[in-house]
């Protein structure tokens, strides 16, 4: 596929996203600090890949919700049946490494994201993205902290603010908190004693094509780590 005809592509899928319907986005959660008393935690949040059952999503996903926070954009490249959703697998390292960054944002001449740490490269509109957790992004954003982790009694609160997609040559903070703000961060789960955890944010989309759209994620697996 040509650069041009990618764009007209692109160009079409945006302007026939709104017809796929979908619930009103769950509101924000509230504002979440690292909180006083809280263990830390280390290691690697693994993710477990993504699967589509029975009309209803398990493992890890991305959707990406339009402006109007009513639809979600239909991902033509999606394996689900239902295409608003884009299942995820883990990159090389297994998953999101907790006290580092996960960088490698680079792009092959097509656009493609090379950004293969964290989530294996994954189609979206013609072109894959990838994930990496960058200290500063090129370009745009203040420096960021690298991904950090806390929990209290079965909560799990990750700073984010360093995670970045990277599609079609362009960079996309997708991070909770944003860069240079305190809240809210990303939460979900943890059990101390098997490890598996939940995790869920979302983040407004700055720029691009798909600027003020919402990146809604929900990644889950098992900690390779521990609670301190």
């Amino acid at each position: 596929m040509t650069p041009s005809s990618r764009r007209a592509t692109l160009g079409t899928l945006i302007a026939t996203a709104a017809l796929a319907a979908a619930p009103t986005l769950p509101a924000a959660a509230a504002p979440s600090a690292h909180a006083a008393g809280a263990s830390k935690v280390t290691g690697t949040l693994r993710i477990t890949p993504g699967t589509f059952a029975g009309g209803k999503p398990n493992g890890s996903w991305f959707r990406m919700a339009l402006p109007s926070g009513t639809a979600y954009f239909s991902n033509p490249g999606s394996t689900a049946t239902d295409k608003t959703y884009t299942l995820l697998a883990p990159g090389t390292a297994g998953g999101l490494v907790l006290g580092t960054y996960q960088g490698g944002a680079t792009f092959d001449a097509s656009g493609n994201s090379q950004a293969g740490a964290i989530i294996k490269p994954t189609p979206f509109a013609g072109i894959l993205f990838g994930v990496a957790t960058l200290k500063q992004e090129p370009a745009s954003s203040p420096a960021s902290a690298a991904p950090s982790a806390t929990l209290k009694g079965t909560r799990l609160s990750v700073r984010l603010a360093a995670l970045t997609a990277a599609w079609n040559k362009l960079f996309f903070n997708q991070g909770a908190p944003k860069p240079g703000k305190s809240s809210p961060v990303a939460t979900g789960t943890l059990n101390r004693r098997t490890k598996a955890y939940t995790l869920d944010w979302k983040s407004t989309i700055v720029g691009g094509p798909f600027n003020g759209f919402t990146g809604v994620w929900h990644l889950q697996g098992t900690l390779k780590g521990k609670v301190a």
